[in-house]
């Protein structure tokens, strides 16, 4: 491949930049009028007449050099048994996707994890939601992928012992308001309502605000009953 074909105004892919990447290369593509190749609508001519056949293989072999040189040297052996450009731009596409769907897996499993008592304090909690959200919603291709604000409502309440004399009221009221719609775009609200609540706890509990409400592991639970 010629070295004079790279693209050094365009970050390489390196397995985490895919989006912009695959826009910036998309540039790059259409402005040396191969894109036709990169969607298949056009294939190695059934034709023999050398001089279109000459012009679709100097396009193919364009496309393939500009993929593969803005690529880190890794990822170009992942795929350096892959010719064709059509194929090669389909095979990292799907992997991409692949590795998303795996990745938004993870985040959400991580998400049914997070507990209050884990946390310390429900702010601490609501920041550890918080940036779990903010990566799964990193992994939507489109806004309609990304994590809705019930959602994120309902992991705001599920991480909080369900049992607990203590919450027991409040995460009643707040599932009764959720489902009837007027927390449904307020996470925020439930967030302050959660605060609140906490608030009454420590002063019922000559707790300090700058002290932890809860410790990890079975210290929390103790502590949690003993006052």
């Amino acid at each position: 491949m010629n070295s004079q074909l790279q693209i050094p105004a365009i970050k390489k892919l390196d397995g985490t930049n895919y989006k912009e990447w695959a826009f910036d290369v998309g540039l790059v593509l259409k402005q040396k009028m191969c894109w036709s190749l990169m969607t298949g609508i056009e294939k190695e001519p059934n034709t023999t007449a050398l001089a279109e056949w000459l012009s679709w293989s100097q396009k193919k072999e364009i496309a393939t050099s500009k993929i593969f040189l803005s690529m880190e040297r890794r990822m170009q052996q992942k795929y350096m048994d892959v010719e064709d450009p059509h194929v090669l731009w389909e095979k990292i596409k799907s992997d991409y996707v692949t590795k998303i769907k795996k990745n938004a897996f993870t985040i959400r499993k991580e998400l049914y994890s997070i507990r209050l008592e884990d946390s310390g304090s429900v702010e601490v909690y609501a920041q550890r939601i918080q940036q779990a959200i903010d990566q799964f919603n990193l992994t939507a291709e489109e806004d309609s992928g990304k994590m809705s604000n019930r959602e994120h409502s309902f992991f705001l309440l599920n991480g909080i012992d369900v049992a607990s004399p203590d919450w027991s009221v409040t995460l009643q009221l707040l599932h009764d308001r959720i489902e009837s719609e007027s927390l449904d775009k307020k996470p925020e609200d439930v967030l302050l309502k959660l605060l609140a609540r906490e608030a009454e706890l420590r002063k019922n509990k000559g707790i300090s605000s700058d002290a932890l409400l809860y410790t990890k592991g079975s210290n929390a639970k103790k502590q949690y009953n003993s006052n």
